[in-house]
C-alpha cells in the first residue's frame, strides 16, 4: 500500500505539530516494513533528512510555504501526479482529497473557547476540521478529551475514532553530568535557579497569569528563582508584554524564543520546577517531557491536562492566580512531594511512546487500507 503522510510542519518550528510529525514518521519507518511512503513536506532543508532511507520512503517538495496553499492545492495535486492509495492528513484535510484519508485531530478548542483564536484563522479551522472529519475514513485523537468533544460537538460515531496518545522522545531523560546543562543555558544567560514554561506565547497557554503568580512568589515569599518561559510568539500575545512591563519583570523573567529543541532536555533538567498553567490543551506534551526528565511538574486542572499527566502533577486552577503561585510554592517548598513528584513522573512518562502512537496509526492503516 502507498501511503501518503502530510507533514508540513516538519522544520518549520511550530511546537506540537512539528512534534507529532516527525515522531509519528521516524517511528513509523523502522515499525512498518511492507508499506511505501510518500512525506508531503514543504520546507526544503528537512528533504534531506528523509533522503537514502530505501526505496519505500519517498520524500516529496509540496510548493508554497503557507499550509493555506501546501494543504488545499499542494497535497491534493501531489496525489494527483503520483497517486497514492490511502492519505494521513494531520490537523487539516485537503477540502478535495483524491485519495481516501484518515485524519488526526488534535484538538476541537476554537469550537469550545472560540476568545482564545483570531476569528479569521477559527473561520477556516473551524469549517476544514468539521469537513474533514465527516469524510476520513477513520479518525485519530490524540487523547479521551478531543474523542469526546468529537462526539460531543460533531456526533461523530465513536467507532471510528481511534486514540493514539502522543509520546515523549527518549531525548528527555535526567542529565547527571551538570556540566553539560550549566553550558547550555550559559549560551542563553541563564546562572540562576529557576522555575520553568515551555511552550507557545499565545492567550489559551495562560502565560499571563503565570506571570502574575510568578509576581505573587517572588513578592511574597523568600524565593529568588528566575522565571524562564521558553517558547515562540503565536497569536494574541500582547498582553503577555504588556503584563511584563507592568509588574517590571524584566530583570527576573527570561522569555526565550527560538530556543533550539535539541537544548530542552537542558533547560528541563536545570529547572527546579516545570509549570503549565494552560487554559486549553488536547494533550500538552511538555509536562510528559519535564516529568521524563525528572522534574517536578505543577499543571492547570482543567481539558486534557488531568487525563495527560494523572497524579504525577500538582493540579491548580489556572483561571485563579492565587492557585498558581500556590501550586509552585508547594513543589519549592515540600521536598517529600518534590521526591514523590518525580518519581510518579517517571512511571507516568513511561506511558506514553512514541512507538506505540505508530503502531496504534498502523493498525488504523490496515484496517482501513
Amino acid at each position: 500500500m502507498k501511503i501518503g503522510l502530510s507533514a508540513e510542519w516538519i522544520g518549520t518550528h511550530a511546537g506540537g505539530p512539528e512534534v507529532y510529525q516527525s515522531n509519528l514518521i521516524e517511528s513509523l519507518l523502522p515499525l512498518d516494513n511492507e508499506n511505501e511512503y510518500h512525506i508531503y513536506l514543504s520546507e526544503r532543508s528537512v528533504m534531506q533528512r528523509y533522503q537514502g532511507r530505501g526505496r519505500r520512503v519517498i520524500p516529496r517538495l509540496m510548493f508554497g510555504k503557507s499550509r493555506w496553499i501546501v494543504i488545499p492545492i499542494s497535497q491534493p495535486l501531489g496525489m494527483i501526479t503520483k497517486p497514492v492509495d490511502l492519505f494521513h492528513a494531520t490537523f487539516i484535510a485537503p477540502p478535495l482529497c483524491p485519495a481516501p484519508f484518515v485524519m488526526t485531530i488534535t484538538e476541537l478548542g476554537f469550537e469550545r473557547y472560540p476568545e482564545f483564536y483570531p476569528r479569521s484563522m477559527r473561520l477556516r479551522i473551524e469549517q476544514l476540521v468539521r469537513s474533514g472529519s465527516k469524510r476520513a475514513l477513520q479518525l485519530l485523537s490524540i487523547s479521551e478529551y478531543t474523542k469526546n468533544d468529537l462526539i460531543e460537538i460533531y456526533h461523530i460515531d465513536p467507532d471510528r475514532i481511534t486514540v493514539t496518545y502522543c509520546g515523549v522522545s527518549d531525548r528527555f531523560r535526567p542529565i547527571k553530568d551538570k556540566k553539560i546543562i550549566a553550558d547550555v543555558l550559559k549560551q542563553y544567560g541563564i546562572h540562576d535557579e529557576y522555575i520553568l514554561y515551555v511552550g507557545k506565547l499565545e492567550i489559551r497557554k495562560n502565560v499571563d497569569r503565570l506571570l502574575q503568580a510568578y509576581h505573587k512568589l517572588k513578592n511574597e515569599t523568600d524565593h529568588e528563582h528566575k522565571l524562564v518561559i521558553v517558547g515562540d510568539k503565536s497569536y494574541l500575545y500582547d498582553h503577555i508584554f504588556e503584563t511584563m512591563d507592568r509588574l517590571k519583570l524584566h530583570n527576573d523573567v527570561y522569555i526565550l524564543e527560538k530556543v533550539v529543541r535539541s537544548h530542552l532536555p537542558a533547560f528541563y533538567n536545570g529547572a527546579s520546577v516545570f509549570v503549565f498553567p494552560s487554559l486549553m490543551e488536547a494533550f500538552g506534551i511538555p509536562p510528559i517531557e519535564a516529568m521524563a526528565c525528572g522534574i517536578p511538574v505543577v499543571a492547570s486542572n482543567v481539558t486534557a491536562v488531568p487525563e495527560i499527566t494523572g497524579d504525577a502533577a500538582v493540579h491548580v486552577d489556572p483561571y485563579n492566580i492565587d492557585s498558581i503561585a500556590d501550586g509552585m510554592l508547594k513543589v519549592l517548598n515540600d521536598e517529600p512531594l518534590r521526591r514523590d513528584l518525580i518519581v510518579k513522573g517517571f512511571e507516568r512518562a513511561k506511558f506514553f511512546s512514541w512507538e506505540e502512537t505508530a503502531q496504534r496509526t498502523l493498525d488504523v492503516y490496515k484496517a482501513v487500507g
